[in-house]
């Protein structure tokens, strides 16, 4: 243990945006206390010493005077908060505590704290971080090998992810290979303008352009390269809907009627959601002959060859080492099934996820928070997680309604705004949809 994790700890408390200032106050006071019992007894840990102890007892060893007084000082100010006496901190006070906590561990061990745990109060050495709010700033910076965002509607996530591509492009130049997926065409081709645009903007070097898509494009384009670079083809075009019922005609025919037209096509579209053998035994053979493969099975596919294939997983890794995810709620199991064998597979990738468990609109697609929830938990030791509670979209009469609202599946983050504008809520209600349509 170093005192890096004290700061780490320090500034997840100051950013949690779940508890009231005095809270964030009472947990620094608890770090602090924790930092001069580690101070006194090590990683060993010994007896447990109360704040003012602690403290009295690492004067005695380290005679540094001066910091022990601003020790106190601090020390006393959490104490009025802790005991009631001062109560309803404001966010200047707040930033004031969390700057001086930092300061004093910095005086006292001489290791300095990290980029993220400074821009918390304001100092950005990163200065094309600055249009970013301090919660964002503090997603972008924070280097956990997998980091999710849990970003409300309107609080900048295309303006995040950007700025997350620009840091790694600006710190580590060649070195990183960063593949961004999101969930529509249109959403990709925006972000990698976006990127493109800011990084002239900023006159940052894209030594390794990254790679902007689709999960179901940048998978199938993994598996067309990597055929072609050992001298093969990948020659399986994406059946279309027409194409596919091509398909399930001739297949229908030649076995005469055996299986059901709708049948047959839902084990072309997703062989490996049905059990038949027989059948898709039969739709494979008529892919080979028409040289058709599914939307759905391309991710089948690739997932396969990761679990399969090493050579195809070290060809991956050579070209990918940043991985960065839009829509994170509305992934579904076998792209959580990727990520988890990716995970695994290549060491030293990271993943920066991006998303909303309130805005689970691709459900029919076979989205779910659920999944994302699930990775969550098993990853629950190794991922940071962030929230961002600004939003530049909605005035703020908007949010005073719907942050009180609940949800089954997931926390309902209070949003604040800072759009600038403002608004008023009617609700109405009908009896049916019936009425609803005729009184508008």
């Amino acid at each position: 243990m170093t005192t890096q994790n004290f700061y780490d700890r320090l500034r997840e408390a100051y950013l949690n945006i779940k508890n009231t200032n005095d809270a964030k106050v009472f947990m620094m006071r608890q770090i602090l206390e924790d930092y001069f019992n580690f101070l006194n007894n090590g990683e060993e840990g010994g007896e447990r010493l109360s704040f003012a102890n602690a403290q009295s007892l690492w004067r005695e060893q380290n005679k540094e005077y001066r910091i022990d007084r601003e020790v106190t000082f601090i020390r006393q100010e959490m104490n009025k908060v802790v005991h009631g006496d001062k109560r309803d901190i404001s966010d200047e006070r707040l930033r004031i505590y969390y700057e001086f906590t930092i300061r004093l561990l910095n005086q006292i061990s001489k290791e300095m704290p990290d980029a993220a745990t400074m821009a918390a109060y304001g100092h950005i050495d990163e200065g094309y971080l600055n249009s970013l709010n301090t919660l964002q700033r503090d997603a972008v910076l924070d280097k956990s090998r997998i980091v999710y965002v849990n970003a409300g509607p309107g609080t900048g996530k295309t303006h995040l992810l950007v700025y997350k591509i620009i840091d790694l492009l600006v710190k580590e130049k060649n070195n990183v290979k960063i593949v961004a997926m999101s969930y529509t065409r249109s959403s990709a081709a925006s972000l990698s303008s976006k990127i493109d645009e800011k990084a002239d903007v900023l006159n940052v070097v894209k030594f390794n352009s990254p790679y902007s898509g689709t999960i179901h494009s940048y998978s199938l384009n993994c598996l067309k390269a990597y055929r072609k670079s050992i001298g093969k083809n990948f020659d399986y075009i994406i059946a279309d809907d027409s194409e596919i019922d091509d398909i399930a005609d001739d297949i229908f025919y030649s076995a005469d009627g055996l299986y059901d037209r709708e049948v047959i096509r839902e084990c072309i579209c997703r062989p490996s959601a049905h059990s038949n053998s027989e059948l898709k035994k039969l739709v494979e053979e008529k892919k080979q002959i028409y040289k058709r493969i599914s939307v759905g099975e391309i991710l089948d596919l690739y997932l396969k060859m990761i679990r399969e294939d090493e050579e195809f997983v070290k060809w991956i890794a050579a070209n990918m080492n940043y991985l960065l995810v839009d829509e994170a709620q509305d992934l579904t199991d076998v792209n959580y099934q990727i990520l988890d064998a990716l995970l695994e597979k290549i060491p030293e990738l990271r993943l920066f996820l991006v998303g909303d468990p309130r805005q689970n609109i691709f459900g029919f697609l076979g989205g779910s928070y659920k999944y994302l929830d699930a990775f969550l938990t098993k990853y629950e030791d190794t991922a940071a997680k962030k929230y961002l509670s600004t939003s530049y979209r909605c005035p703020q009469q908007i949010f005073d309604y719907t942050n009180t609202m609940t949800f089954d599946d997931c926390d309902n983050i209070q949003l604040d705004s800072e759009s600038g504008t403002s608004g008023v809520i009617e609700v109405k209600r009908y009896n049916d949809e019936y009425e609803d349509v005729y009184n508008q």
